[in-house]
């Protein structure tokens, strides 16, 4: 009988070849039992942290108030100050709209210019075609020299749009706003179980979507890389085995570590409100500010920047009226109107705007009421935004949870495609 020396393996080969090393017949069932039953066990594992994590006892909190701005006495005036103030600014925003609408019309063109375009096909020729390109350019130069352009008409459209939406929410959200006199007296912490449930469902499929990409990621590479030579990142039926090891090692080391973590936070949740109580209690005395600084807060500009703009809208229109004559461009017999209405509204706006503020020599007055608005408004949405954040954090945990473990499993496989299997079937062949 003919003695056959037997076949000698090389380190690499041993890492990398089918399970069975002394058959030469590729894929066998032993492997796809190895492969297909570790990579279950690693998202059973991932669903099992899922389960656990969604069992935890958490609360949130909404704050609530018992006293709010409609049940002051201050209430009508409030709201009256409020509607005086709009209507102060909207005849302004409605002339800028009108502005922009006109000068649009007459300075906007549309041009379009022909553009080379240079093409390959799988040879590496070229071919040079062209293409079309219409865009809207400006015909303004000289209107801008001159101290307005297109640009600044609408930065003081939008300014001012920012400012009647602020005030209009404003006056939505005056009546339900919370009343923080006396320290935040009236308010109270009303508590909800977190469902167990419904976090069961988020938390199984963010996981369960994770361990799915990690436990077929080789095949979709083997796929997404193969060049039809036999050449693919990932050989599906050499090597896919060996990594199952790796996948069950990192699902288990990283499991532990985010059920760490899920442990911490609920163990943070029994000091929400104690959290939220303190960051309500910061907030209020926050409120105690001067009425330049909450009006700034809900208004977004303080009451002198906001006059610093219609100054500038009446100034700039002023100038273009008395130092441009139209014979430079046609086209300012189309806009000139609506400079000259422009300029004239911003001159009513900055009176009316004096008046409602007593404004005189850089001095000005808040009324009252608007400043009793201004900082109940402003403390009820940093304490509801506070508790609010609090809450989404809870909800939505799992997804974070899921997404650390994806950078894990990420980085370890990384890991293991450059410091332990071959990049690709190249990388295996014998060195003469």
């Amino acid at each position: 009988m003919e003695f056959k020396e037997p076949k000698k393996y090389s380190r690499r080969q041993i890492l990398t070849a089918p399970f069975d090393h002394f058959k030469d017949d590729g894929v066998n069932s032993t492997d796809t039992l190895l492969e297909y039953g570790g990579e279950a066990l690693s998202v059973m594992g991932m669903l099992y942290l899922a389960w656990k994590g969604s069992q935890d006892q958490l609360v949130s909190y909404e704050v609530k108030s018992e006293s709010r701005l409609k049940n002051l006495s201050e209430f009508p005036e409030i709201m009256d100050f409020f509607e005086r103030f709009a209507s102060v600014i909207n005849p302004m925003y409605f002339q800028l709209k009108n502005l922009k609408s006109a000068w649009t019309s007459a300075y906007e063109d549309y041009e379009c210019r022909t553009v080379p375009v240079i093409t390959y096909d799988s040879k590496g020729n070229s071919t040079i075609t062209t293409k079309t390109e219409c865009e809207y350019v400006w015909k303004d130069a000289t209107l801008t020299r001159l101290g307005l352009g297109h640009n600044q008409i609408y930065n003081w459209e939008n300014d001012t749009g920012d400012l009647i939406g602020k005030l209009e929410s404003n006056q939505k959200q005056a009546p339900e706003a919370f009343d923080l006199s006396n320290n935040g007296s009236s308010l109270y912490y009303s508590e909800k179980a977190v469902d167990t449930t419904s976090q069961f469902w988020m938390a199984g499929l963010a996981f369960g979507i994770v361990g799915g990409a990690f436990c077929t990621y080789e095949e979709a590479l083997h796929h997404m890389t193969d060049d039809g030579y036999g050449y693919a990142f990932i050989d599906d039926k050499k090597y896919i085995k060996r990594r199952t090891f790796l996948k069950l090692a990192a699902a288990g080391l990283l499991s532990f570590k985010i059920r760490d973590l899920q442990r911490a936070f609920a163990s943070e949740n029994k000091d929400l409100l104690k959290e939220i109580k303190g960051n309500t209690a910061q907030v209020v005395s926050q409120t105690d500010a001067s009425p330049d600084v909450n009006f700034k807060r809900v208004m977004g500009n303080d009451v002198q920047s906001v006059r610093s703009k219609l100054l500038e809208i009446k100034d700039r229109t002023q100038v273009l009226l008395s130092g441009y004559n139209g014979f430079l461009d046609s086209r300012w017999n189309k806009v000139r109107s609506s400079v000259e209405n422009t300029n004239v509204q911003a001159d009513t706006t900055l009176k009316l705007f004096d008046d409602f503020f007593q404004y005189e020599s850089g001095n000005y007055q808040i009324p009252p009421a608007m400043d009793l608005a201004n900082r109940n408004l402003y403390g009820t949405r940093e304490i509801t935004k506070f508790a609010g954040s609090k809450s989404t954090t809870i909800y939505t945990r799992h997804l974070t949870d899921a997404l650390l473990m994806a950078l894990g499993l990420g980085t370890i496989a990384v890991i293991g495609e450059k410091a332990v299997f071959p990049l690709s079937d190249k990388l295996q062949e014998p060195k003469s």
